[in-house]
């Protein structure tokens, strides 16, 4: 399936990937990987088109916070939902409050994912339409008044 769309997943547990891929996939989204939060920044800094990306809570070299970070860096909205090995609820709030898209647990659901990952990837989408679309209602509305 060709798209302009790509899923970043990074997980240091290829287990995490191999679940994840084809759910993403499936949703219409390329996926690319990544082991470390070095490796994520060169693929976010290199790959306007992603729009997602689903990270470990603890990776090799830092955690899910560093991973906000490095979306909010990007050059378009890219939304980040933090996958947690466990149910922890005090993580979850954080994750929440610091601004991350969705939480899951890692015994999630295919249908848990279907649903985060549609409502995630649709709302980045509509983040980066939204300021063409006033760019060129504002151009209509300048151009009907002049």
């Amino acid at each position: 399936m060709k798209t302009d769309t790509t899923s970043l997943i990074i997980s240091q547990r290829e287990g995490n990937l191999d679940r994840l891929r084809p759910v993403v996939e499936t949703l219409g989204s390329a996926v690319r990987g990544a082991r470390s939060c070095a490796e994520a920044s060169r693929v976010l800094s290199n790959d306007p088109s992603i729009l997602l990306v689903l990270t470990d809570s603890h990776l090799p070299d830092g955690n899910w916070m560093d991973v906000m970070d490095l979306a909010a860096r990007a050059r378009e909205k890219v939304n980040v939902v933090v996958v947690s090995p466990g149910v922890d609820i005090c993580l979850y709030i954080e994750v929440m409050n610091q601004g991350a898209y969705d939480f899951i647990a890692a015994d999630f659901t295919v249908s848990e994912v279907v649903h985060v990952v549609r409502l995630a990837l649709d709302n980045a989408r509509q983040a980066r339409v939204k300021p063409f679309v006033a760019r060129s209602t504002l151009a209509r509305l300048k151009g009907a008044t002049a």
